[in-house]
């Protein structure tokens, strides 16, 4: 991608430009910009009005051009200058980590980009070569992406059960379940902040409800398309 690393959604009841989190090692996380920060100004024109699209294309550019973003954190309002750049996403991170309970397997899920899934699967299974005793899945400022990755995960860590279902006016239109593509179950632990948005929000959900994981860390951001 090039631009300046946030995601970023618009509130429905005040219209308002929220950051729902910075990509990790882009220049929008290293100026320190986080969840919920509201954009006032972008380049020195009001965002409130603007429709979502129309932000976007005001923060993206060309590398090494320039964006002045206001931001409203609290009662607090400050500019934060930015220069844009080439940013690269990997959306799997993972490493097999040593503590007093045996070894444990560490994956960082970036978002639910359309090779994420994939990634997770060659993670899960060296890890599980490797003795892991159970996974950490962190989904920490992981603002989310594609359904269906998001469903193609969860069904690595659960045999069976309702991954997602959803509902129209006329009554359920559809429904994701667990059965195909499990990997382990093994003990695991999911954690989470108020940068987990929406597929985040899904998958950590499912894998609560189905009693297969224990979420750890903060409320999420509350992102509720799906």
């Amino acid at each position: 991608l090039t631009g300046v690393g946030i995601t970023i959604t618009q509130d429905e009841k005040t219209k308002e430009i929220t950051v729902v989190s910075p990509v990790e090692g882009s220049p929008a996380a290293e100026a320190g910009i986080i969840a919920k920060d509201i954009i006032v100004k972008i380049d020195g024109k009001p965002a409130k009005g603007l429709d979502l699209n129309e932000a976007v294309g005001m923060i993206r550019g060309k590398v090494n051009t320039k964006v002045t973003l206001t931001l409203k954190r609290g009662n607090e309002t400050f500019d934060v200058i930015l220069t844009r750049a080439r940013i690269e996403i990997h959306p799997v991170k993972a490493d097999l980590r040593q503590t007093p309970a045996g070894p444990i397997g560490y994956i960082r899920l970036v978002q639910f980009s359309s090779n994420a899934a994939s990634e997770m699967r060659t993670a899960i299974r060296e890890q599980e070569k490797e003795g892991a005793q159970g996974f950490i899945l962190d989904l920490r400022s992981n603002p989310g992406g594609l359904l269906f990755s998001s469903a193609e995960i969860a069904r690595m860590f659960l045999p069976q059960g309702t991954i997602v279902s959803t509902v129209n006016r006329q009554g359920e239109a559809d429904r994701l379940r667990a059965g195909r593509g499990f990997l382990t179950d093994k003990p695991l632990v999911v954690l989470i902040d108020g940068g987990s948005a929406s597929a985040s929000e899904i998958l950590a959900g499912a894998l609560q409800d189905n009693k297969r994981a224990i979420l750890v860390g903060t409320k999420t951001f509350g992102k509720g398309l799906v």
